[in-house]
């Protein structure tokens, strides 16, 4: 790049005295050396930061500030009952401040979101250039455009800051007290007299006429000792036709468990015999007391059980057509449910066989409301009973040893 003789003697008189020139972004230091005595023209001018701000038509930034203040309104309402406080809904007035400032055309002002200062961005060498020619003093005259505008540049003109007051003015908070009158309250009282009626539904019973309970006949068994779990060579019909050697009425069943052999007694008799190959036939009738299904339950049988409910225990009965076969050599727990109408006699038939060994045998009838009617503790329960009063609904059972 060639240089002007006039240029080499102000680059030398500035290497030779004091440089007072301290480049901003964009300008280098011997561009600055180069315009030095541009430069002490600059400050012995007072007015240098004015002329040097219009000379190189420096942009203005506007910054706005937000003041906001609250006011809140109560009201005090007082009575001899007290005293209601209302706060109403809160006003808000806004005023907003303008602040202008300056910065360099060589740079981009940018705020910083952490404070009100502004911070310089560089973005690259752009020498000031005036937009309009601009009045020169005469000190300046001699010097070209190019090397006032350098010079301005190195000036490092520091922008001015403007600060914005804002007042904002607010209404004082308004109180308002408003005396009222005490008030009574009456509550009306409703009495209301509720009447409950009880209704006690009794279930039917069947007609008595020294009718209740259970027939029961004692045997012998002479089928032989239970050699299989289902003690299968034990035949029932065998005594459709002997002749008990003892029977009664009773209105329980069941309830004994003998480990050994021995001399017993059954359902509150005299009668003794031994607790080994034995017998005991149970017929009569099942009164229902109410609709639903009733339940017999047999546990812990040793050694058979043999059930029959409806017309098959009236007459025709076998060990085929029972209605439950409870065994020894299955567990000896087992049931049957019978479906019954209100009023309904059923014809029902519990005979029990033991061979050898130990004697168990425990049975009980359920109603559907829960209640047992027959146990081995039941007593004279009425829907237990040998026959109806009229001999037709439920009719009495053939004599001993001459069933079919």
């Amino acid at each position: 790049m060639w240089t002007s003789p006039r240029q080499l003697a102000l680059l030398g008189l500035a290497v030779a005295g004091q440089v007072h020139a301290k480049p901003v972004k964009g300008i280098s230091e011997l561009e600055c050396l180069a315009v030095d005595l541009v430069v002490l023209a600059l400050d012995a001018c007072t007015t240098a930061t004015a002329f040097c701000s219009n000379y190189l038509s420096i942009p203005t930034i506007t910054k706005t500030a937000t003041v906001t203040t609250s006011l809140t309104t109560t009201q005090i309402t007082s009575s001899t009952t007290g005293t209601n406080i209302i706060t109403e809904s809160t006003v808000t007035q806004t005023q907003t401040a303008t602040a202008t400032v300056t910065t360099c055309i060589l740079s981009q002002a940018e705020e910083d979101s952490s404070s009100d200062s502004y911070k310089k961005r560089n973005v690259g060498p752009r020498p000031c250039r005036p937009a309009t020619r601009k009045a020169i003093p005469t000190a300046l005259s001699k010097f070209s455009q190019d090397e006032i505008s350098t010079a301005c540049s190195c000036l490092g003109i520091p922008t001015p800051t403007v600060t914005v007051t804002a007042t904002a003015t607010a209404t004082k908070p308004t109180t308002s007290i408003i005396n009222i009158a005490a008030t009574s309250d009456v509550t009306a009282t409703s009495v209301i007299t509720i009447t409950t009626t009880t209704t006690d539904i009794v279930c039917p019973t069947p007609s008595q006429c020294n009718n209740q309970g259970l027939q029961f006949a004692l045997y012998p068994n002479n089928q032989g000792d239970s050699s299989d779990a289902t003690y299968s060579i034990f035949d029932p019909t065998v005594y459709k036709t002997e002749t008990p050697e003892f029977s009664g009425i009773t209105s329980t069943a069941g309830g004994f468990d003998y480990s050994y052999v021995q001399e017993i007694t059954v359902y509150g008799t005299s009668y003794e015999f031994e607790s080994d190959y034995f017998v005991l036939d149970h017929r009569g009738y099942i009164f229902a007391a109410e609709n639903g299904s009733y339940t017999i339950t047999f546990t812990n049988v040793d050694d058979i059980v043999l059930l029959w409910l409806g017309a098959n225990a009236y007459a025709g009965w076998t060990r085929a057509n029972a209605n439950a076969g409870i065994y020894f050599g299955e567990g000896g727990d087992g049931s049957a449910s019978v479906d019954m109408v209100e009023g309904e006699y059923m014809p029902i038939r519990i005979m029990y066989a033991q061979a050898q060994g130990a004697a168990v045998f425990q049975v009980s009838i359920t109603a559907p409301d829960g209640t047992v009617f027959l146990s081995s503790s039941t007593e004279n329960s009425p829907y237990l009973v040998q026959y109806s009063c009229d001999l037709v609904s439920a009719p009495q059972f053939p004599a001993w040893g001459s069933e079919t």
